[in-house]
Protein backbone atom coordinates (compact mmCIF):
# COMPACT_ATOMS: atom_id res chain seq x y z
CA UNK A 1 0.00 0.00 0.00
CA UNK A 2 1.89 3.08 -0.83
CA UNK A 3 1.21 6.43 0.61
CA UNK A 4 -1.67 7.56 -1.77
CA UNK A 5 -3.53 4.59 -1.03
CA UNK A 6 -3.34 5.48 2.43
CA UNK A 7 -4.53 8.96 2.55
CA UNK A 8 -7.83 7.95 0.28
CA UNK A 9 -8.47 5.17 3.09
CA UNK A 10 -7.95 8.05 5.83
CA UNK A 11 -10.08 10.52 3.79
CA UNK A 12 -12.81 7.60 3.48
CA UNK A 13 -12.54 6.72 7.17
CA UNK A 14 -13.32 10.16 8.53
CA UNK A 15 -15.85 11.06 5.79
CA UNK A 16 -17.59 7.66 7.12
CA UNK A 17 -17.52 8.53 10.70
CA UNK A 18 -18.30 12.27 10.28
CA UNK A 19 -21.98 11.21 8.73
CA UNK A 20 -22.56 9.97 12.05
CA UNK A 21 -23.01 12.38 13.91
CA UNK A 22 -25.92 13.61 11.34
CA UNK A 23 -27.40 10.46 11.57
CA UNK A 24 -27.80 10.28 15.72
CA UNK A 25 -29.28 13.86 15.91
CA UNK A 26 -31.45 13.37 12.35
CA UNK A 27 -32.96 10.25 14.48
CA UNK A 28 -33.31 12.64 17.40
CA UNK A 29 -35.04 15.13 16.54
CA UNK A 30 -37.46 12.78 14.32
CA UNK A 31 -38.28 11.21 18.02
CA UNK A 32 -38.29 14.42 19.16
CA UNK A 33 -35.75 13.58 21.76
CA UNK A 34 -32.54 14.73 22.94
CA UNK A 35 -29.73 12.37 21.73
CA UNK A 36 -27.19 12.75 24.90
CA UNK A 37 -30.27 13.11 27.30
CA UNK A 38 -31.87 9.38 25.79
CA UNK A 39 -28.86 7.82 25.87
CA UNK A 40 -26.36 8.62 29.08
CA UNK A 41 -29.41 10.02 31.18
CA UNK A 42 -32.76 8.23 30.50
CA UNK A 43 -30.42 5.21 29.20
CA UNK A 44 -33.04 4.54 26.61
CA UNK A 45 -31.67 1.33 24.52
CA UNK A 46 -34.29 1.30 22.22
CA UNK A 47 -32.94 4.43 21.03
CA UNK A 48 -29.33 3.29 20.99
CA UNK A 49 -30.71 0.38 19.02
CA UNK A 50 -32.00 2.40 16.48
CA UNK A 51 -29.35 4.60 16.03
CA UNK A 52 -26.81 1.30 15.78
CA UNK A 53 -29.20 0.60 12.62
CA UNK A 54 -28.59 4.24 11.13
CA UNK A 55 -24.79 4.01 11.32
CA UNK A 56 -25.03 0.65 9.76
CA UNK A 57 -27.29 1.25 7.18
CA UNK A 58 -24.86 4.39 6.24
CA UNK A 59 -21.59 3.19 6.52
CA UNK A 60 -23.14 0.02 4.39
CA UNK A 61 -23.84 2.61 1.65
CA UNK A 62 -20.53 4.65 1.83
CA UNK A 63 -18.14 1.40 1.56
CA UNK A 64 -19.93 1.19 -1.74
CA UNK A 65 -18.81 4.44 -2.78
CA UNK A 66 -15.32 3.26 -1.55
CA UNK A 67 -15.18 0.23 -3.45
CA UNK A 68 -15.41 1.40 -6.82
CA UNK A 69 -12.42 2.64 -8.98
CA UNK A 70 -9.96 4.60 -7.64
CA UNK A 71 -11.18 8.66 -8.68
CA UNK A 72 -9.26 10.74 -10.22
CA UNK A 73 -8.17 12.96 -6.82
CA UNK A 74 -8.73 13.38 -3.27
CA UNK A 75 -11.14 16.25 -3.66
CA UNK A 76 -13.08 14.24 -6.23
CA UNK A 77 -13.53 11.09 -3.45
CA UNK A 78 -14.46 13.77 -0.92
CA UNK A 79 -17.25 15.47 -3.28
CA UNK A 80 -18.33 11.82 -3.72
CA UNK A 81 -18.37 10.61 -0.19
CA UNK A 82 -19.97 13.52 0.94
CA UNK A 83 -22.81 13.32 -2.10
CA UNK A 84 -24.01 10.12 -1.40
CA UNK A 85 -23.42 10.70 2.50
CA UNK A 86 -26.15 13.08 2.47
CA UNK A 87 -28.05 10.66 0.04
CA UNK A 88 -27.65 7.74 2.54
CA UNK A 89 -28.56 9.80 5.45
CA UNK A 90 -31.40 11.38 3.55
CA UNK A 91 -32.95 7.44 2.30
CA UNK A 92 -32.50 6.50 5.92
CA UNK A 93 -34.44 8.86 7.54
CA UNK A 94 -37.24 8.59 4.34
CA UNK A 95 -36.77 4.58 4.75
CA UNK A 96 -37.43 5.08 8.44
CA UNK A 97 -40.96 7.41 7.94
CA UNK A 98 -42.18 5.41 5.13
CA UNK A 99 -42.40 2.31 7.68
CA UNK A 100 -43.93 4.86 10.62
CA UNK A 101 -46.13 6.60 8.61
CA UNK A 102 -47.36 4.30 5.78
CA UNK A 103 -46.10 0.17 6.33
CA UNK A 104 -46.83 -0.11 9.89
CA UNK A 105 -50.17 1.62 10.29
CA UNK A 106 -51.42 1.77 13.62
CA UNK A 107 -47.91 2.12 15.87
CA UNK A 108 -45.90 4.92 16.08
CA UNK A 109 -42.80 3.72 15.55
CA UNK A 110 -41.13 7.04 16.64
CA UNK A 111 -43.29 7.47 20.02
CA UNK A 112 -42.65 3.82 20.81
CA UNK A 113 -39.55 3.97 20.54
CA UNK A 114 -39.17 7.59 22.68
CA UNK A 115 -40.59 5.08 25.18
CA UNK A 116 -38.21 2.81 25.15
CA UNK A 117 -40.32 0.20 23.63
CA UNK A 118 -37.07 -2.18 22.12
CA UNK A 119 -39.52 -4.17 19.46
CA UNK A 120 -39.81 -0.88 17.98
CA UNK A 121 -36.55 -0.36 17.91
CA UNK A 122 -35.60 -3.79 15.87
CA UNK A 123 -37.61 -2.86 13.04
CA UNK A 124 -36.53 0.75 12.87
CA UNK A 125 -32.84 -0.37 12.82
CA UNK A 126 -33.25 -3.69 10.70
CA UNK A 127 -35.02 -1.22 7.80
CA UNK A 128 -32.16 0.91 7.66
CA UNK A 129 -29.53 -1.34 7.85
CA UNK A 130 -31.28 -3.23 4.63
CA UNK A 131 -31.83 0.16 2.81
CA UNK A 132 -27.72 0.68 3.46
CA UNK A 133 -27.42 -2.60 2.03
CA UNK A 134 -29.42 -2.56 -0.92
CA UNK A 135 -27.87 0.73 -2.27
CA UNK A 136 -24.10 -0.49 -1.64
CA UNK A 137 -24.93 -3.25 -4.14
CA UNK A 138 -26.40 -0.58 -6.15
CA UNK A 139 -23.74 1.69 -6.56
CA UNK A 140 -21.82 -1.77 -7.45
CA UNK A 141 -24.13 -2.48 -10.04
CA UNK A 142 -24.09 1.15 -11.63
CA UNK A 143 -19.94 1.22 -11.29
CA UNK A 144 -20.38 4.92 -10.75
CA UNK A 145 -19.87 7.24 -7.52
CA UNK A 146 -20.77 10.46 -9.57
CA UNK A 147 -24.28 12.07 -9.98
CA UNK A 148 -25.38 9.89 -12.88
CA UNK A 149 -25.71 6.88 -10.05
CA UNK A 150 -28.03 8.75 -8.04
CA UNK A 151 -30.92 8.03 -10.23
CA UNK A 152 -30.74 4.08 -9.87
CA UNK A 153 -29.97 4.58 -6.71
CA UNK A 154 -32.66 6.19 -5.36
CA UNK A 155 -34.77 3.92 -8.24
CA UNK A 156 -33.74 0.19 -5.61
CA UNK A 157 -34.43 2.69 -3.07
CA UNK A 158 -37.56 2.41 -4.13
CA UNK A 159 -38.28 -0.68 -5.28
CA UNK A 160 -36.88 -2.11 -1.87
CA UNK A 161 -39.08 -0.36 -0.20
CA UNK A 162 -41.92 -1.58 -2.28
CA UNK A 163 -41.01 -5.32 -1.56
CA UNK A 164 -40.17 -4.55 2.38
CA UNK A 165 -43.46 -3.07 2.70
CA UNK A 166 -45.05 -6.29 0.72
CA UNK A 167 -43.20 -8.33 3.76
CA UNK A 168 -44.48 -6.27 6.09
CA UNK A 169 -47.90 -7.39 4.93
CA UNK A 170 -47.42 -10.60 4.84
CA UNK A 171 -46.37 -10.65 8.28
CA UNK A 172 -48.82 -8.68 9.44
CA UNK A 173 -51.68 -11.18 7.62
CA UNK A 174 -49.87 -14.64 9.01
CA UNK A 175 -49.88 -13.03 12.08
CA UNK A 176 -54.23 -12.63 11.77
CA UNK A 177 -54.44 -15.49 10.32
CA UNK A 178 -52.62 -18.04 13.55
CA UNK A 179 -54.36 -15.24 16.20
CA UNK A 180 -58.31 -15.19 15.34
CA UNK A 181 -59.84 -15.23 18.86
CA UNK A 182 -63.02 -16.68 16.94
CA UNK A 183 -60.84 -20.05 16.43
CA UNK A 184 -58.09 -20.10 18.79
CA UNK A 185 -59.10 -20.99 22.39
CA UNK A 186 -57.38 -18.85 25.13
CA UNK A 187 -55.38 -17.26 23.15
CA UNK A 188 -53.18 -14.42 24.92
CA UNK A 189 -51.56 -12.71 22.72
CA UNK A 190 -52.09 -9.27 20.93
CA UNK A 191 -54.96 -9.24 18.01
CA UNK A 192 -52.80 -7.96 15.59
CA UNK A 193 -49.27 -7.67 15.15
CA UNK A 194 -49.11 -3.94 15.15
CA UNK A 195 -50.91 -4.95 18.77
CA UNK A 196 -47.49 -7.30 19.50
CA UNK A 197 -45.19 -4.69 18.48
CA UNK A 198 -46.97 -2.10 20.60
CA UNK A 199 -46.64 -4.55 23.60
CA UNK A 200 -43.11 -5.01 23.11
CA UNK A 201 -43.44 -8.30 21.42
CA UNK A 202 -39.40 -8.42 20.95
CA UNK A 203 -39.42 -11.91 19.37
CA UNK A 204 -42.07 -10.93 17.28
CA UNK A 205 -39.64 -7.73 15.76
CA UNK A 206 -36.75 -10.04 16.07
CA UNK A 207 -38.15 -12.36 13.37
CA UNK A 208 -39.61 -9.30 11.30
CA UNK A 209 -35.70 -8.10 11.08
CA UNK A 210 -34.59 -11.28 10.07
CA UNK A 211 -37.28 -11.92 7.49
CA UNK A 212 -36.08 -7.70 6.43
CA UNK A 213 -32.52 -8.73 6.13
CA UNK A 214 -33.12 -11.94 3.97
CA UNK A 215 -35.34 -9.53 2.01
CA UNK A 216 -32.43 -7.27 1.66
CA UNK A 217 -30.58 -9.58 0.41
CA UNK A 218 -32.48 -11.15 -2.07
CA UNK A 219 -32.85 -7.72 -3.63
CA UNK A 220 -29.33 -7.38 -3.77
CA UNK A 221 -28.75 -10.49 -5.30
CA UNK A 222 -30.97 -9.14 -8.70
CA UNK A 223 -27.29 -7.20 -9.10
CA UNK A 224 -25.85 -9.80 -10.66
CA UNK A 225 -29.07 -10.69 -12.32
CA UNK A 226 -29.65 -7.37 -14.41
CA UNK A 227 -26.81 -5.97 -16.98
CA UNK A 228 -27.20 -2.01 -16.56
CA UNK A 229 -24.68 -1.76 -19.08
CA UNK A 230 -27.02 -3.37 -21.71
CA UNK A 231 -30.26 -2.00 -20.76
CA UNK A 232 -32.27 1.37 -20.19
CA UNK A 233 -32.57 2.57 -17.05
CA UNK A 234 -36.34 2.18 -17.02
CA UNK A 235 -36.00 -1.34 -18.02
CA UNK A 236 -33.53 -2.67 -15.94
CA UNK A 237 -35.67 -1.35 -13.14
CA UNK A 238 -38.46 -3.17 -13.84
CA UNK A 239 -36.42 -6.15 -13.84
CA UNK A 240 -35.02 -5.14 -10.35
CA UNK A 241 -38.54 -5.21 -9.20
CA UNK A 242 -39.49 -8.59 -10.91
CA UNK A 243 -36.54 -10.20 -9.70
CA UNK A 244 -36.91 -8.93 -6.05
CA UNK A 245 -39.91 -9.89 -5.61
CA UNK A 246 -39.46 -13.21 -7.62
CA UNK A 247 -36.43 -13.78 -5.01
CA UNK A 248 -38.03 -12.80 -1.31
CA UNK A 249 -40.87 -15.44 -2.40
CA UNK A 250 -38.56 -17.81 -3.61
CA UNK A 251 -36.72 -17.54 -0.11
CA UNK A 252 -40.27 -17.12 1.93
CA UNK A 253 -41.52 -20.52 0.35
CA UNK A 254 -37.98 -22.26 1.17
CA UNK A 255 -38.47 -21.31 4.92
CA UNK A 256 -42.32 -22.26 5.28
CA UNK A 257 -41.03 -25.63 4.04
CA UNK A 258 -38.02 -26.17 6.29
CA UNK A 259 -39.28 -24.48 9.38
CA UNK A 260 -41.00 -27.48 10.68
CA UNK A 261 -38.03 -28.99 9.97
CA UNK A 262 -35.28 -27.38 11.73
CA UNK A 263 -37.94 -26.41 14.32
CA UNK A 264 -39.75 -30.04 14.92
CA UNK A 265 -42.71 -30.55 17.00
CA UNK A 266 -42.34 -26.89 18.27
CA UNK A 267 -45.43 -24.71 18.41
CA UNK A 268 -43.56 -21.59 16.80
CA UNK A 269 -46.88 -19.94 17.18
CA UNK A 270 -47.49 -20.26 20.91
CA UNK A 271 -43.64 -19.53 21.71
CA UNK A 272 -43.06 -16.70 19.81
CA UNK A 273 -47.09 -15.01 19.43
CA UNK A 274 -48.17 -15.91 22.47
CA UNK A 275 -45.15 -15.90 24.73
CA UNK A 276 -42.80 -14.06 23.11
CA UNK A 277 -39.66 -16.86 22.74
CA UNK A 278 -36.17 -14.64 21.97
CA UNK A 279 -34.98 -18.32 21.29
CA UNK A 280 -37.21 -19.61 18.57
CA UNK A 281 -37.63 -16.22 17.27
CA UNK A 282 -33.92 -16.40 16.48
CA UNK A 283 -33.84 -19.51 14.60
CA UNK A 284 -36.69 -18.46 12.51
CA UNK A 285 -34.96 -15.14 11.74
CA UNK A 286 -31.37 -16.88 11.16
CA UNK A 287 -33.29 -19.79 8.79
CA UNK A 288 -34.65 -17.07 6.81
CA UNK A 289 -31.04 -15.56 6.60
CA UNK A 290 -29.35 -18.59 5.96
CA UNK A 291 -31.58 -19.17 2.99
CA UNK A 292 -30.96 -15.49 1.36
CA UNK A 293 -27.46 -16.17 1.46
CA UNK A 294 -27.89 -20.16 0.06
CA UNK A 295 -29.91 -18.51 -2.75
CA UNK A 296 -27.14 -15.96 -3.28
CA UNK A 297 -24.20 -18.60 -3.28
CA UNK A 298 -26.11 -20.24 -5.93
CA UNK A 299 -26.70 -16.89 -8.36
CA UNK A 300 -23.59 -14.56 -7.49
Amino acid sequence: MNIDQIITLLINIVVCLLFVVPVRFALAKHLGVDAKHELDSKDNFAFGVSIAGGVLGLIFMLTGVQSGDPLPSHVTEIISLLMYGLLGSLLLIAGVLIQDKLVIRDVELATEIKNGNMSAAIIVAANMAVVGLVAKKTLSWVDSEQLDGLIPVIAVFVISQVVLAAVAGLRMGVYRSRNRRNSTNGIDAADTWQGAIKAGNVAIALRYAGQLIATGIAITITSALVDSESMGLYESVGYWAFYAFGLAGVIWGAYRLFLPLVLYKVNVVEEVDHQANVGVAAVEAALMISLAFMVLAYLV
